[in-house]
């Protein structure tokens, strides 16, 4: 079952030469589920392992999360399979709703994103938000609007004849993103996935998995029908399934 956790964290409030105000209040983040996304559900690895995220300044655990493995990106990419049947038939208008929805999302949840990815990743917390979160909503914004622009052309073909070209998505996009930028990168890879009609399975770094599960809480929140993340060391299989056409590092 889905489970909601906070975890308490203290903030301070100062300024840069710039007197840009840079930290929040003490406050509390809220941390999403540890566990795996597949499906639209929250569901443990189906070995039952899990393994430690630590925060990289204090060295604490921060939570101990749902280690994926060969079995669970096989679960993950079949349900991106069966989703990519209905998914590849939606309309533009429909592809920039939600993605807009979602980018209001982030923007909505933003400071406790920042925070959490802060814990995470160890960036400072001003970085987080006014880059990596500003910026993660943006991307989704700018391919938003290009969900309704995926046109083919009319060519020439001699006389009175003409041919065109039809652009069409490819299906599951397996995409793995790093530790050093871990929602904006992973947002490098779905936006433009999802705008163009295909689904997506997200491998977020081991050491970095805790944004990328928030966002599928957001993702879920936003009524797309389906997703899947997996936050494992399982880079290897997701390389390796023979049935994605399209891989993104």
């Amino acid at each position: 079952a889905d489970q909601a956790h906070t975890t308490p964290v203290t903030l301070t409030r100062y300024s840069n030469p710039l007197n840009i105000i840079i930290i929040m209040a003490s406050s509390s983040v809220r941390l999403p589920p540890p566990l795996l996304f597949i499906n639209n559900e929250f569901v443990p690895a189906v070995s039952g392992k899990t393994f430690p995220v630590i925060n990289p300044v204090t060295e604490e655990v921060i939570v101990e999360v749902a280690e994926g493995d060969a079995a669970d990106v096989d679960k993950a990419v079949a349900a991106a399979t069966e989703a990519f049947k209905t998914w590849r038939k939606s309309t533009g208008d429909e592809r920039y709703r939600l993605l807009n929805r979602l980018a209001e999302l982030i923007e909505e949840n933003a400071d406790n994103l920042a925070v959490l990815e802060s814990m995470d990743n160890g960036k400072p917390v001003s970085q987080a938000r006014f880059v990596d979160m500003a910026g993660a909503a943006k991307h989704f914004r700018y391919y938003a609007g290009w969900a309704g622009k995926n046109c083919g052309k009319v060519i020439p073909a001699g006389g009175n004849l003409a041919t065109f070209t039809r652009h069409e998505p490819v299906g599951v996009v397996g995409a793995i993103v790093p530790w050093n930028f871990p929602l904006l990168m992973a947002t490098w890879k779905m936006a433009p996935a999802l705008c163009m009609g295909c689904t997506i399975v997200l491998k977020p770094a081991e050491q970095t998995p805790l944004t990328a599960l928030r966002m599928a809480e957001l993702v879920r929140e936003a009524c797309f029908r389906r997703a899947s993340s997996t936050s494992s060391p399982a880079t290897a299989r997701l390389l390796a399934v023979p049935s994605l056409p399209t891989r993104a590092l």
